[in-house]
């Protein structure tokens, strides 16, 4: 195999470990932004909350939303990000971009499907503006490190 094929053999190539990291970055953030959002609102209605109590919560939110909020992350970047290097969709769109941008995709695509089920944004860090926002800004932070890790990959 010449060198031509090698490279492009290897660009089809799934980052699984990538892709992992990537949602698991996404959901991180995603997880925080909820709990900040959820706890600033609280302190706005005159709740007063200790710093601690701001630290338990994030943790406590971190763990508790994995199963649910977690995995839906974790499936949508799987899924997402495997057909977006396998089949080279958008490919003159730089990857930077590129994956950006998928990464906020699926935050959005996991929101809207999410909403049918109780008629109501699951996430309650997400119900305004501001907050939603935050947990697109959360995906694409998820899709830039993957990009990031895929051209480090291709550099060397």
């Amino acid at each position: 195999m010449n060198e031509s094929a090698t490279k492009q053999a290897q660009s089809k190539k799934i980052p699984w470990l990538s892709i992992i990291t990537g949602g698991i970055i996404s959901y991180v953030f995603a997880s925080i932004f909820h709990t900040q959002q959820v706890l600033s609102e609280l302190s706005k209605l005159g709740v007063e909350i200790g710093g601690k109590t701001w630290l338990d919560t994030a943790l406590s939110d971190l763990w508790g939303m994995l199963p649910s909020y977690g995995l839906a992350i974790m499936i949508g970047f799987l899924i997402a990000f495997s057909l977006l290097v396998k089949t080279g969709w958008f490919k003159s769109v730089p990857t930077l971009v590129r994956f950006t941008l998928i990464g906020i995709l699926v935050i959005l695509l996991i929101h809207a499907l999410m909403y049918p089920i109780l008629n109501i944004t699951l996430i309650a860090g997400a119900r305004s503006a501001f907050g939603f926002s935050l947990q697109l800004f959360s995906g694409s932070i998820g899709g830039l490190s993957i990009a990031l890790h895929l051209l480090k990959r291709e550099s060397h």
